[in-house]
């Protein structure tokens, strides 16, 4: 008797962006780690210009990138949950 293949699991088809929903999970951490890149060069580019000799700004640009990061994960989570209501919850 032939065995029945079980479907890949939800996980597994959209960690690369399957069934063309964007930039996928995969995606999502280097989304975060960007941001946070970005926010901490830029905390380190306002010390050097206004003279700052602290870490602070670059802490404070670290934190604004890890906020900015976790954002537009919320954000990319929240679509998919819409888009998943408005197919009546199936793929």
């Amino acid at each position: 008797m032939e065995r029945m293949r079980k479907p890949p699991s939800r996980v597994a088809k959209s960690a690369f962006g399957g069934e063309g929903r964007g930039p996928g999970t995969a995606l999502m951490g280097t989304e975060l780690f960007a941001s946070v890149i970005v926010g901490a060069l830029l905390g380190w580019f306002v010390g050097q210009v206004f003279g700052i000799r602290s870490f602070w700004p670059l802490l404070i640009g670290l934190a604004i990138g890890a906020v900015a990061g976790f954002r537009e994960i919320y954000r990319y989570i929240m679509r998919e949950i819409d888009r998943e209501r408005a197919a009546g919850g199936r793929r």
